[in-house]
């Protein structure tokens, strides 16, 4: 849900996707036409554009990672229950169901397999993905 009109997930998708847009344009960056250019370091001049894609990397992993995170940490909220037993205080933590809305990252995230499982970590960068491309595919 969109808090404000300069909301941080917005922005770091509009930067994503406008850098996914410049990137693909035919003939933009010499490296289009000398692909060995990809291989010599970036502070060789005509080779700004890893300095570039390294920033629209990190962006569109931050477009990836910090809203499917967010969600994540709205779905399952921890409370600490405490309570006494024969005069010693015991701590308990419970899982309990949080305030996220309804969203395809919502419905993925309760999907996953337990944090036990070995197939956890695959099948969350899957979910990562897919809730990526669903949010990125309400800017198009």
């Amino acid at each position: 849900m969109v808090e404000e009109s300069e909301d941080p997930f917005i922005s770091t998708a509009e930067i994503s996707l406008s850098g996914f847009a410049e990137a693909g344009i035919p003939g933009r960056f010499w490296v289009d036409y000398l692909p060995i250019l990809k291989h010599v370091p970036s502070w060789v001049p005509g080779a700004g554009f890893q300095k570039k894609a390294e920033y629209w990397r990190r962006i569109t992993g931050e477009m990836r990672e910090r809203p499917f995170q967010y969600v994540k940490d709205q779905l399952v909220s921890l409370a600490i229950i405490q309570f006494y037993c024969f005069g010693v205080g015991l701590n308990f933590i419970s899982k309990a169901r949080g305030t996220a809305p309804p969203s395809v990252a919502a419905i993925l995230i309760e999907k996953l397999p337990a944090e036990s499982s070995p197939m956890r970590a695959e099948e969350e960068r899957i979910a990562k993905d897919v809730a990526a491309i669903a949010y990125a595919g309400v800017f198009f």
